[in-house]
């Protein structure tokens, strides 16, 4: 496990950590990933999309599917004296994020922005020129802030139903 030690502008005894996660990570840790997951698309999601989105958006986040992923792309998590606050998921090869997630509880706080900035620097010593994602509504201003340009709308599917999400790309330099 990758460690990196920081500590937090607004308390000395506070200490932060991203730590990325393996095939053999504790389910534990990968249960609470799903609950945040969950607890980010009921609560902050919500606000842009329609409940039936939501209640389908909901049924498709499953442990499993985590697990499936970890070998062929990259977890991350920030931890704040050992609680979980967020986590992220990228893949230096298809040189794009999935997914940033911040416990809405602790949204606000910098944690994102900490996330992204680990990833950032995995792409740059990647020598990896451009980041795309895939943004939901909520998320836009967050990646904009960021640096990253909308390049245009597009309709993501779920099971049955498709949810608006905005492209987006950063030029690193």
């Amino acid at each position: 496990m990758c460690k990196n030690t920081v500590k937090h502008p607004s308390s000395k005894i506070s200490i932060k950590m991203i730590n990325k996660l393996s095939s053999n990570t504790n389910k534990k840790i990968l249960q609470k990933l799903i609950e945040i997951h969950k607890k980010c698309i009921s609560i902050t999601n919500s606000q842009f999309y329609e409940q039936e989105q939501i209640n389908e958006w909901l049924s498709t986040i499953k442990i499993e599917n985590i697990e499936e992923q970890l070998d062929s792309t990259t977890w991350i998590i920030i931890k704040n004296n050992k609680k979980i606050l967020g986590f992220a998921q990228y893949c230096l090869k298809d040189k794009e994020i999935y997914q940033i997630q911040i416990d809405p509880d602790e949204q606000g706080k910098g944690y994102g922005r900490e996330l992204f900035n680990y990833i950032e620097n995995d792409f740059r010593i990647n020598k990896i020129k451009q980041i795309s994602l895939l943004a939901t509504l909520n998320a836009v201003q967050f990646y904009e802030n960021l640096g990253f340009h909308i390049i245009k709308e597009i309709k993501f599917p779920l099971v049955k139903t498709k949810i608006k999400m905005i492209k987006m790309s950063k030029e690193l330099i």
